[in-house]
Order: structure tokens, then C-alpha cells, then sequence
């Protein structure tokens, strides 16, 4: 499982993923509009990614799958009013 303090990590990259992989809620002070970027890549093998109910996707569903050996990048900015983490931008590696 991966639990990250927002006040002291701006984003995270996890690399060689050899596992399927569950994104809890972040802890730690949070700002409106604060990013947030995620850099996923497996170990050659294709892994699942499971998102705490506080990450939501806004133009399209959160990945729930890395596609083996290819990085995917996801950018969160925090919706106060909401109380989200909203995807704002999901790119996946050809």
C-alpha cells in the first residue's frame, strides 16, 4: 500500500511495481488546488492499482491497471469544496 504525507511529498514515482498496488488516502496538511503527480511503472508485468474513495478521475475512470512495462502518469489537484483528489490528467505510455 502506498501512504504519503501531501506536506512533505509533492509526488510519487514508484518503479519495478512487482506487486498490485492500493493508493490510500493522503494524510498531512492539504491546500485547495494542491497537485499532486503519480509515476507508475510495473516490473514488466502487468499490476492492479486500487484508489482510496478520496481520488477521483474527471475526464475518465482512474487506471486500474498498469499496462506491462509502460510508465502511466497521473496528476491530482486537491477539490477542497469536494474533498477530492480529482485526476486532472491520465497519460499512459505507447
Amino acid at each position: 500500500a502506498i501512504n504519503l504525507n501531501v506536506s512533505t511529498f509533492k509526488g510519487g514515482s514508484i518503479t519495478a511495481q512487482s506487486t498490485d498496488v492500493t493508493v490510500n488516502a493522503f494524510t498531512g496538511a492539504v491546500l485547495d488546488q494542491q497537485s499532486f503527480i503519480f509515476k507508475i511503472k510495473d516490473d514488466g508485468s502487468s499490476r492492479l492499482i486500487t484508489w482510496n474513495a478520496s481520488f477521483r478521475g474527471l475526464t475518465g475512470a482512474l487506471p486500474t491497471a498498469t499496462v506491462a512495462g509502460k510508465v502511466l502518469w497521473v496528476e491530482f489537484l486537491y477539490n477542497e469544496s469536494e474533498s477530492f483528489w480529482d485526476a486532472v490528467t491520465i497519460t499512459q505510455q505507447v
